[in-house]
């Protein structure tokens, strides 16, 4: 049976390449000068992409962190040597490193559209500056709505693709145990059946013995003459 590390370990290197890609594309972003509507929706659809892939291998990487920490305590019961469970657990650390470096970019704030600009000689009169701002909190409030709702559905996405994969390695896993206890059983029974055989041969020397001591002696010669 395929060992189900690999497979895990599989899922979450293509997932972490997405999301360097997007790390990327976001970094960019962030340091540019402040964005028009078109960089904008950009802007947000790859944060809430990055945030989504950060959510679902960060749960795979907890489960997979789990099931390593598991079989180091007994490597050779899954035919493990010590330095293949030290390459394991350096699989995890290094992608939750990689994982902390993501949730830091994506915790900076984007630079605010006054950057840059040089002060203008007159400031916008008080009304002015009311409406605007409302209607920029009515946009931003908007953006916010439809961000949720989609991060929302993409959550419940992941969390049901993770349930069926979290399923499967547990199955494995239960599977590879019993499979590892068939063996040890197989081989105890084939001991005992070993046993038995050369149990009944014993008993079979010790009774032709016995029956050669109590033979009378004429009938032992008779017995050698027949």
């Amino acid at each position: 049976m395929d060992d189900p590390y690999f497979g895990v370990k599989q899922d979450i290197e293509a997932a972490l390449a997405n999301a360097a890609q997007l790390h990327t594309n976001l970094r960019r972003l962030l340091k540019a000068p402040p964005l028009g509507q078109d960089k904008q929706s950009e802007f947000l659809w790859t944060r809430e992409e990055l945030s989504s892939l950060v959510v679902s291998i960060s749960e795979d990487l907890a489960d997979l962190s789990n099931a390593v920490a598991a079989v180091a305590q007994n490597p050779a019961r899954f035919n493990l040597d010590s330095k293949a469970v030290s390459q394991r657990k350096e699989f995890v650390a290094r992608v939750q490193r990689e994982i902390d470096e993501i949730k830091a970019t994506l915790e900076r704030k984007q630079r605010s559209p006054s950057a840059g600009k040089k002060q203008q000689p007159a400031s916008p009169s008080p009304s002015s500056a009311k409406i605007s701002a409302n209607i920029s909190g009515k946009q931003d409030r908007d953006r916010l709505l439809q961000s949720g709702d989609a991060a929302a559905s993409k959550s419940r996405s992941a969390s049901s693709m993770n349930n069926d994969k979290f399923a499967d390695r547990e199955n494995g896993i239960q599977q590879m145990i019993m499979k590892d206890q068939d063996q040890q059983l197989d081989s105890v029974a084939m001991t005992v059946m070993n046993m038995k055989e050369i149990a009944i041969v014993m008993n079979q020397e010790l009774d032709d013995q016995t029956a050669s001591v109590l033979m009378p002696r004429g009938w032992r010669g008779l017995t050698i003459a027949l």
